[in-house]
């Protein structure tokens, strides 16, 4: 069983969007790159690498440009791609994730964030009822519909990778990349737009596991560990919708679950009591 990209894909098709394409044939200005970007699992696959490989401190430098070069070449992107994309990028890496307008990506060094950290736990006995019931508890916090999920009980190994895990002001936070097309302007990337994605795609579900695995992981390394002391939260960035002059309000999800909710979750994901 893995939470990664196998169960949680992107919803970047081959294709634009039928909703996104009527929205851009009404356009009268041409569509910035991250609009035009084509859509699709090469193009989400293209993007996390980009943003594993690269030194967040150091994207002003031509170091960043010649690694856009490198890795549309190795994607099989044109050329023509790089101007556009180094921008975006750069727009992502300096938005503020924070409402004070702190915790951009371009803080933080290498020293303090591991890439793609795999996981590993056991799962024993896994139902749906029971992770229906507690995700439709935190998506009624959402103002979001209950899951429907249906599946036979589950025993084994739950494995998967998080992007990101990074390290700020004493705190660790979990951080994952949509490349999901919601629309064609910054509307569409409003925090209830951001919240309507990430039930539909069970985004909501995949924060969960990855909170449970990095509490684990914490728990083991940190003396004296405490959830309340040392975990930030959760970061999903929509990298469609992020302007780092317009910050956290557009394209960034964040969420931090009470700490009743996520041991109520890893209680029902490897029943033990947490």
């Amino acid at each position: 069983v893995s939470p990664g990209r196998a169960l949680f894909v992107d919803e970047d098709q081959r294709q634009f969007p039928p909703a996104l394409a009527a929205e851009v044939k009404t356009l009268s200005q041409p569509l910035p790159c991250r609009f035009r970007f084509p859509a699709g699992r090469d193009s989400g696959h293209f993007l996390h690498a980009l943003l594993e490989q690269c030194d967040f401190t150091l994207s002003e430098e031509r170091d960043f440009d010649t690694l856009v070069e490198a890795k549309l070449e190795q994607f099989g992107f044109a050329a023509e791609w790089q101007e556009g994309i180094t921008a975006w990028m750069r727009e992502v890496i300096h938005t503020p994730l924070a409402a004070d307008g702190s915790s951009a990506l371009a803080e933080i060094a290498n020293s303090q964030k591991r890439v793609e950290m795999e996981f590993q736990f056991p799962l024993h006995g896994l139902e749906a009822t029971a992770v229906n019931r507690l995700m439709a508890e935190l998506r009624a916090e959402w103002g979001q519909p209950p899951p429907q999920l249906s599946f036979a009980t589950i025993s084994g190994m739950m494995k998967g990778f998080i992007d990101l895990v990074f390290l700020y002001e004493g705190r660790y936070y979990l951080l994952d990349y949509k490349s999901n097309h919601l629309g064609a302007g910054e509307e569409a990337y409003r925090p209830h737009h951001l919240a309507a994605a990430m039930s539909q795609h069970h985004y909501d579900l995949q924060m969960m596991i990855y909170t449970v695995a990095l509490q684990r992981y914490l728990q083991l390394r940190i003396p004296d560990y405490s959830y309340a002391t040392h975990f930030g939260g959760s970061y999903y960035l929509f990298l469609r919708g992020m302007w780092s002059d317009v910050g956290a309000e557009r394209g960034v999800y964040f969420y931090r679950p009470e700490e009743a909710q996520w041991r109520a979750f890893a209680t029902v994901l490897t029943g033990e009591a947490w």
